[in-house]
């Protein structure tokens, strides 16, 4: 057999909802005269103002705390609305105007990726829940085991026996969709423990609601499209599209399997499920695994060739960024909710 070793583990994504943060704990009501709360009403009410191009300009700089709120609220409704932008930042970038144009297109919208009075006005009017609240650490968000120092060097890599979180804070902010930055950008100083109340993103949940039929990866774009069974389009995801050492293909490839906690072996070029055996050259499991926490297996409908994949990514800041080595990379979040939707025979089309 070419390609991948990869087992179907469709079970081991479901045990992978230790990240998800539908069923966390959220701090109890009244701290609205907080600083927290005071942080959180001015990203709740923040109001998009058409400007002029020189003003835009202008203002084009992120604030003092590293975050615009029109923006950060406008990156939670889209992750809400299934339009991912990839790493909740509070900033605007190359992914957030992907998500953007996806939804104006999807909506009839004229637009290219640049926030309108429009296309702000249906987001909000659709959702108008708060998109930042507070959150009191679980203990599991915190008990590790961590991985403080991750090498660059594969062969090192190799020799580590996981890949896990480098961190409390990378854990908790990955949980909720955020770059490690914003986090600590919303909580100052906060002390990421058990029982620490901390503000987070009220992002989307876990799972699409229905059955992927079709995907479609758009090469040019950089993103990554999910269609239900009825041909609608039901997820938008921003996505590096191939590798210098794998270039993305052209046409229909079908999901052959997809597996959960992934081990990469970076000789062989070849995923396969974790297990207690690994050759000298195979990159344990874990969430900074070369290839993130799922993948999603392809196979070359005429030729049997089991040689592509969609995967996750170690940092998902550097989602739709060029690389050296991968397949088609999304979020580690993204690709969990993909794969939970996707079943064996789904064509991926790349166009």
């Amino acid at each position: 057999m070419q390609g991948r070793k990869v087992t179907a583990a469709l079970a081991a994504l479901a045990l992978m909802a230790t990240l998800s943060a539908c069923g966390k704990r959220e701090a109890a009501g009244g701290a609205a005269a907080s600083p927290l709360g005071r942080m959180a009403q001015a990203v709740n009410t923040a109001k998009f103002v058409p400007k002029g191009a020189a003003q835009a300009k202008a203002e084009a700089k992120p604030a003092a705390d590293g975050y615009d709120p029109v923006i950060l609220k406008l990156q939670v409704l889209l992750d809400r609305a299934r339009f991912s932008p990839g790493a909740i930042d509070g900033r605007m970038g190359p992914n957030l105007e992907r998500a953007l144009r996806a939804f104006q297109a999807a909506n009839g919208l004229e637009g290219d990726g640049v926030l309108n009075a429009a296309t702000w006005n249906l987001l909000t009017k659709a959702d108008p829940r708060p998109v930042l609240r507070t959150y009191i650490i679980d203990a599991d968000d915190v008990a590790g085991p961590f991985t403080p120092r991750i090498p660059h060097d594969l062969a090192a890599m190799a020799r580590l026996d996981m890949l896990g979180y480098q961190n409390p804070a990378e854990e908790v902010a990955e949980s909720f969709h955020m770059d490690p930055a914003l986090l600590h950008a919303l909580n100052p100083g906060a002390d990421l423990r058990a029982g620490s109340t901390i503000l987070v993103a009220s992002r989307g949940g876990d799972d699409l609601g229905e059955d992927v039929g079709r995907v479609e990866i758009d090469r040019a774009e950089g993103i990554v499209r999910a269609y239900g069974l009825g041909g609608r389009l039901v997820a938008a995801y921003p996505a590096t599209v191939g590798s210098r050492r794998r270039p993305a293909p052209v046409g229909t490839l079908l999901v052959d399997a997809v597996a959960g906690a992934p081990s990469y072996d970076y000789q062989d070029d070849e995923v396969s499920q974790a297990g207690a055996q690994r050759a000298s050259t195979e990159i344990a499991a874990g969430p900074n695994n070369p290839v993130g926490v799922v993948w999603i297996g392809l196979n070359d409908k005429d030729r049997g060739d089991k040689a592509y994949g969609v995967q996750g990514c170690a940092d998902p800041t550097q989602v739709g960024a060029p690389t050296e080595r991968g397949w088609v990379q999304l979020t580690n979040w993204d690709a969990r909710e993909l794969a939970r939707g996707v079943r064996k025979g789904v064509p991926i089309v790349f166009k």
